[in-house]
């Protein structure tokens, strides 16, 4: 009976994935079969060509080559699953808990029984044929020793499925709340891009073996020459020493990494620290499992009560403290009225609990972290005197030009909200206002924190550094000005969750390359206090006026006082198209 209930919950997985592809009848249908034939043609074809390819390489392979191939195929079957598990999460068909429970079997069984049902997954099987290809290869070239890779590949497998079945839950859990899954989905988002910025990160860090690699090499054992020259043959083993070295090192640290660092120690005739390997993955996952079981029973037992406890409505008296602490919408600006401070405030609530605002995050921290690796590296940049603030100013258009895309299409965000606006009694040209005021923050934060990464790189003096600190505020003003007409009249709907358009026209994305064809007239002031300043000290190399920091405040009160004089005629013309915009951002006009 109880062998009867596994067949049964997987044959149901099984039928879910079948049911995904079969919803459109006969074509559905047809498409599985060609699918399940192909999947099977590529698992024994990935099989055996990695056992025929590995059982030619491995003889003339070195030992830094197998450990980096072994870590190559682990981090390829990492990828795979997450991808998989998130896949299966956004969907709405699953195998509940509940629904498991009313098998005749105890609460252990059914948790064991739903845990190896989880196997049944697709990434899972198009990568483990790589494994136990390159597995069998390595037993068959180098020796009877490497059978110790089977149940090192069992341990990674089961350390794996019992890590993300505990995580499972949990994220199970919190994506029933819609606001919190696409957070979920956000964040899982940014892993996956830093993490396809690793292997450009390690070509980076390898790349100046002068500053970087002589270290990593003596740490690693490797005899070094001090930089000397140096042919291709001998510079592109440093580099993989250099790599093998970060690698192992994260291997070591990463108990998913254990399945690679063991091949490693294997080759090297150690088996003991192989051992050492299958029994920690085999132990954490076994506390993976043991932990998510005892979530499962506070899950089960405490779902009625918690049930009931959500029903009883707490009433609760303001107090003095609620009171002294308002809510983040009804606090007060500085120097702002109290309807540009509602404004402002409101869309800074919407922004910060959309994920699509928050993807647009994600940019300017892989540009930070790639700069972070060319600082380590050891790379050098040498600019003139009155030429270092150009670093500066590059580094802070970041923040401006990452939010672009938001930027030009302001009220695209707030959807059915901006019916609210239109209703608004209050000047439009306040809304305007407001909506600058509450990506304020964020751009120029995002332009502050990359000016003074700059400063790692081309240090400038304190004087230049508080000019272009103006300067930063000087281009938001003027991109705003721009920013504000795009969002007028060229207003587009998007999609829930995403900035992705609903529909455009040949207009709409002729207006969209305008914005970019007019960045480089946008950006000209703010470039004219470095270049005002190069040709004064060209002219005249002994002057001391500071003509940087003095064009700079220029720059400033001319953008201020731009912005003011033409954010009263935007409001004017929000007024007059705000019908138009309400058609085509809430669809009401088709």
């Amino acid at each position: 009976m109880k062998a009867a209930h596994f067949g049964a919950i997987v044959w149901l997985r099984w039928r879910i994935l079948k049911n995904r592809v079969s919803r459109r009848g006969r074509l559905g249908n047809t498409l599985i079969t060609i699918l399940a034939i192909f999947a099977v043609f590529f698992m024994l074809s990935s099989f055996a060509g990695t056992f025929l390819a590995a059982s030619s390489l491995l003889p003339e392979a070195k030992p830094v080559h197998i450990r980096l191939a072994w870590a190559g195929a682990t981090g390829l079957t990492l990828l795979a699953w997450m991808a998989g598990v998130m896949t299966e999460l956004q969907r709405s068909e699953s195998v509940p808990l509940q629904s498991l429970l009313h098998l005749p079997s105890s609460l252990l069984e059914v948790h064991i029984f739903n845990y190896i049902g989880s196997f049944v997954s697709v990434s899972l099987f198009f990568t483990l044929p790589i494994l136990f290809g390159f597995a069998f290869a390595s037993v068959y070239v180098l020796g009877g020793r490497m059978l110790l890779l089977l149940p090192l590949i069992a341990g990674f497998v089961f350390l794996l499925t019992a890590v993300t079945y505990q995580l499972r839950g949990w994220l199970e859990t919190l994506m029933k709340n819609k606001r919190k899954r696409r957070n979920v989905i956000v964040l899982i988002t940014i892993s996956f891009v830093l993490l396809a910025q690793t292997p450009s990160i390690l070509n980076i860090i390898s790349s100046n073996l002068d500053t970087v690699g002589e270290p990593l090499l003596e740490g690693a054992g490797v005899p070094t020459d001090g930089g000397g020259n140096r042919d291709a043959t001998e510079r592109t083993a440093r580099k993989l020493a250099i790599v093998d070295t970060w690698v192992g090192r994260a291997c070591v640290v990463v108990p998913f990494g254990w399945l690679a660092w063991g091949a490693g120690k294997l080759i090297e005739g150690k088996e003991f620290y192989a051992l050492l390997c299958i029994l920690g993955m085999f132990g954490l996952a076994a506390l993976s499992l043991r932990r998510s079981y005892h979530t499962t029973i506070d899950f089960v037992t405490g779902a009625q009560s918690g049930a009931a406890r959500s029903t009883r409505k707490i009433e609760r008296t303001p107090t003095k403290a609620d009171r002294a602490h308002p809510l983040f919408v009804a606090r007060v600006l500085p120097l702002a009225g109290e309807e540009t401070a509602a404004f402002a405030l409101a869309t800074m609530r919407n922004l910060l609990r959309t994920p699509e605002f928050k993807m647009l995050l994600v940019l300017p921290l892989i540009l930070v972290v790639l700069g972070i690796v060319i600082y380590l590296s050891g790379a050098d940049v040498d600019l003139n005197g009155s030429l270092r603030p150009a670093a500066g100013l590059l580094a802070m258009a970041i923040g401006p030009l990452s939010m672009l895309q938001l930027l030009q299409n302001q009220f695209a965000v707030d959807r059915d909200a901006f019916l609210a606006l239109v209703l608004c009694p209050a000047p439009r040209h306040r809304i305007l206002l407001g909506k600058n005021l509450a990506v304020a923050p964020f751009v120029l934060g995002t332009s502050v924190a990359a000016l003074l990464g700059s400063q790692l790189f081309v240090p400038m003096g304190v004087a230049d550094l508080l000019a272009t600190l103006l300067l930063a505020v000087a281009m938001f003003l003027l991109i705003a000005v721009v920013t504000n007409f795009f969002s007028l009249l060229n207003p587009i709907r998007i999609r829930e969750g995403s900035l992705r358009p609903v529909n455009t026209d040949l207009k709409s994305i002729l207006l969209q390359l305008a914005i970019l064809l007019l960045l480089p007239v946008i950006l000209f002031p703010i470039a004219f206090p470095m270049l005002l300043e190069w040709m004064m000290t060209t002219l005249d190399p002994g002057t001391a006026l500071p003509v940087y920091p003095l064009a700079s405040f220029l720059v400033l009160l001319a953008s201020l006082f731009l912005y003011i004089v033409l954010i009263y005629g935007q409001g004017r013309l929000l007024h007059e198209r705000e019908q138009r915009m309400l058609e085509i951002l809430i669809g009401a006009g088709g």
